[in-house]
């Protein structure tokens, strides 16, 4: 077993996370040899998605030299939208008033994340949140993370805080 690499990584149809993706959350590489450790962090490191869940126990088989990772996944409802929105007449034209919350988790099935916060307060002052975070492009171990903040008080006061990251995991 100690001389065992991890070989492929097994979920069910249809998958709710590309196989490369999910071996990267789970701490297993692929090629490298295999290691008891992740296996023992393998649901707690699931839980930590949120997005997705165990339904059976994950097994591991060893085949000619190989670790074979059997994880038997299913997708969670876990993107959220909500809001309510009004339009307002006034003095410089239609404002936009109300709050809506948008917030997708694994859209893409690469373990992304993408939340958008709008909300209007009386007196023409407005708060919008941007959040963006990929932990890993193409498979590899980059990833992103964009934040944009923006605080505007009627027409005089305007803050935006930008953050762009990028990530090697």
């Amino acid at each position: 077993v100690s001389q065992s690499r991890y070989g492929t990584v097994k979920i069910p149809e249809p998958n709710p996370i590309r196989k490369r993706v999910l071996a990267k959350a789970l701490g297993i590489e692929l090629n490298r040899p295999f290691n008891w450790l992740s296996y023992s962090e393998f649901k707690s490191r699931i839980a930590q998605l949120g997005f997705i869940s165990l339904i059976d126990t994950p097994l591991v088989f060893f085949e000619k030299g190989q670790a074979i990772w059997q994880i038997p996944i299913q997708a969670e409802k876990s993107t959220q939208a909500e809001g309510i929105l009004g339009f307002q007449t006034g003095e410089r034209g239609v404002n936009i008033t109300g709050d809506i919350l948008i917030d997708w988790k694994n859209a893409f099935r690469h373990a992304d994340q993408l939340r958008l916060h709008y909300r209007s307060f009386p007196g023409g002052t407005q708060q919008f949140e941007l959040f963006s975070y990929v932990p890993y492009w193409a498979g590899t171990a980059w990833g992103s993370q964009v934040q944009v903040n923006m605080f505007r008080r009627d027409s005089t006061f305007l803050e935006l805080q930008p953050e762009i990251s990028l990530l090697l995991k």
